[in-house]
């Protein structure tokens, strides 16, 4: 008879052994993936989805994109998806997307925002070079991917000597999944550190002073240090073991049909977040703090502009009929309204805004009804199209707030 001092160790044994078994090729993965990030930051380069958080001025980086693809790469969605599309990113010396900074001819727009306003197959294809391109009008890119809705339009807003920057709109883009919850999580981050008095402060930056100069940049750093996190985060993604979902539901990623379109990928807690309703008070939350960058904008000399950018699923939605059953997914619906209770609540308090639900949406058919593809089928954001159609659509309301 086996001693049951011994049968417990064995027992452990046993334990550490399959532990060991899981964790070790986990470990190794990582280990090889820092060493590469190491050396890709080394020689000014960068990998994955944090493409632009480290460049040299004025490289170019060439990628292949598609982060659905790279979210969920398994042979049932290669068999399904088309290749991934090609990204030729070239940075300025502020190390972002767009020309660079022309002294003699100073920005009177600055877009600000995450991912879908630096999102384009080249330079000249991200949304404010096309804003420069069809008003006329010198255009700032400052926004960048991976930083969550509010970072790059805090940032601005509170930079050092805008007032006499030449920019007359500060345009915010807004994507519709990251209204609930993401934008409510940042907002509740920064009422948690801001007292009432300390917003009011902000609200008078007109009466400047280091102090209240402090106050207001602690948004800024708090905010920026959880995107940060996040970002970091994204960029592990791919490299980290599947997570355990249904067998059916193929990991992260939920595969559709469209009429003339083929398949078409949506990352399925885009999809959990698109169709999550706003929660009581949160739509009257958001506007509070829209108020609050509007009067920064205010008092800095700058008119405040928000674009509301639907998610692809609102757009393509109606007509998308899932590969496999989405039993965690049942209900969901293309229009959930979010976008129109925000636009309608924004301009009720006379902040600016502008929806490109119901343009893209229509410019998603054709005139004889067939699917148009203005949104990447492999990737969560929208192609030059896309762009294209947003940029001519914006341009008016510009024009209208530059006079």
């Amino acid at each position: 008879m086996t001693d049951p001092v011994e049968q417990g160790k064995m027992k452990k044994g046993a334990i550490w052994f399959w532990i060991s078994l899981f964790w070790i090729p986990i470990v190794v993965v990582l280990v090889a993936d820092l060493g590469n990030a190491l050396k890709a930051v080394s020689q000014g380069r960068t990998l994955g989805s944090g493409a632009e958080a480290l460049p040299r001025a004025n490289e170019v980086i060439v990628r292949e994109t598609g982060d659905l693809v790279r979210l969920s790469d398994t042979p049932f969605v290669r068999r399904h998806l088309p290749d991934s599309h090609t990204m030729v990113l070239k940075f300025n010396s502020e190390g972002r997307r767009g020309p660079e900074p022309d002294p003699a001819q100073p920005a009177r727009i600055v877009v600000c925002g995450a991912s879908f306003a630096t999102h384009g197959t080249g330079n000249q294809a991200i949304l404010a070079a096309r804003l420069h391109e069809y008003s006329g009008v010198p255009a700032a890119n400052r926004a960048l991917g991976g930083t969550g809705p509010t970072r790059t339009v805090l940032d601005y807003l509170l930079s050092d000597g805008i007032e006499n920057d030449g920019s007359k709109v500060v345009l915010w883009t807004l994507v519709e999944r990251l209204i609930v919850p993401r934008l409510m999580v940042e907002i509740r981050r920064v009422n948690a550190h801001m007292s009432l008095e300390q917003n009011r402060i902000i609200l008078a930056l007109n009466r400047k002073s280091t102090s209240k100069w402090q106050a207001a940049r602690r948004v800024t750093t708090w905010i920026s240090r959880a995107s940060s996190a996040r970002a970091n985060t994204d960029g592990l993604r791919p490299f980290l073991p599947p997570l355990a979902f249904d067998r059916a539901a193929d990991k992260p990623v939920a595969l559709f049909t469209l009429p003339q379109l083929g398949t078409m990928a949506f990352l399925r807690t885009s999809l959990k977040q698109h169709h999550a309703p706003p929660g009581p008070g949160d739509i009257k939350t958001i506007v509070g703090y829209c108020q609050l960058l509007h009067e920064i904008a205010k008092a800095r000399g700058k008119t405040l502009l928000i674009v509301l950018i639907p998610d692809k699923f609102t757009v393509y939605g109606d007509r998308a009929r899932p590969i496999l059953p989405l039993a965690d997914l049942e209900g969901l619906r293309a229009d959930t309204g979010k976008l129109r209770s925000l636009s309608k609540a924004l301009s009720a308090v006379f902040i600016q805004n502008i929806s490109l639900q119901d343009v893209l949406t229509k410019a998603s058919r054709s005139s004889r009804g067939e699917s148009v593809l203005i949104y990447h089928p492999n990737d969560t954001h929208w192609n030059d199209e896309g762009i294209r159609i947003a940029a001519r659509h914006i341009v008016p309301k510009l024009k209208s707030l530059l006079r």
